[in-house]
């Protein structure tokens, strides 16, 4: 949209009405926005705390930064201040909005937070004498001198060559480490071998007892009937049959 035609618009919407009502409007539809803006990050941290995001198929693998950033663009710092915030000050981030308390918060010495928030409320309608508060209690940056900075930087290498010490430790004790798994691995391996020809072994040793069942039975039988033989002929020697004419011939039935 071009911009004349944006202002013809803005003119043909605002006709009739006085600077006061156009100021009036734009502070009500200023406090609908951060009204609005408080129930979003409820309902944000509402999805954060339950981890109902998940619920939603399409963020099934979201971590909640990923799903802020995709949905929202937010990064997941800017979200944590926010909703720091909205905790630690409710009644101050109601009357000066999430976004002055959050700028003072960020600028201010920790310490003086609570009571520039305090000054602040008091020129609720003086947006400039708040920057002025804010500037003239934020945080102090330290300007180090020149032997100051060496200093630091000698510390800062003197920790680098000892992280690098600790390093070269640290690689040795884990090729120790994976020489002492590698072996143990190659150990379990050969008890796995052995195992399986143990199995091996037993199974041929069950199949050698079945067949020496199978004979063992076989003999069982065989002995019981040479028992039975060696009975027939005790009992023929014990109890002998009586000597018969051959030519006589038997009578059956008295005839």
């Amino acid at each position: 949209m071009k911009k004349d035609v944006f202002l013809e618009e803005l003119d043909s919407m605002f006709n009739g009405k006085t600077a006061e009502q156009i100021h009036l409007i734009a502070k009500a539809a200023y406090e609908e926005i951060e009204m609005r803006k408080k129930e979003f990050y409820k309902y944000l941290y509402y999805l954060e705390w339950r981890k109902t995001f998940k619920k939603i198929k399409q963020f099934k693998s979201f971590t909640f930064e990923q799903y802020i950033f995709e949905q929202f663009g937010m990064s997941i710092q800017n979200y944590r201040k926010i909703i720091n915030a909205y905790f630690k000050f409710p009644e101050e981030s109601e009357n000066l909005g999430i976004g002055t308390v959050v700028k003072i918060m960020n600028k201010v010495e920790p310490v003086k937070v609570e009571t520039v928030l305090h000054e602040a409320e008091k020129l609720i309608n003086n947006p400039q004498k708040i920057e002025e508060l804010v500037e003239k209690n934020k945080k102090k940056v330290k300007v180090h001198s020149l032997k100051e900075i060496k200093i630091q930087l000698e510390a800062e290498k003197n920790r680098n060559i000892q992280f690098s010490r600790e390093k070269k430790e640290d690689v040795k004790q884990i090729e120790k480490l994976k020489v002492a798994f590698n072996k143990r691995v190659a150990e379990i391996e050969d008890l796995k071998a052995e195992n399986k020809a143990l199995k091996s072994e037993n199974k041929a040793v069950k199949s050698e007892n079945a067949v020496l069942k199978d004979q063992y039975k076989a003999l069982e039988a065989e002995a019981y009937g040479l028992k039975l033989t060696v009975d027939s002929i005790k009992y023929a020697f014990v109890y002998p049959q009586p000597e018969t004419d051959s030519s006589e011939k038997p009578k059956f039935l008295g005839y």
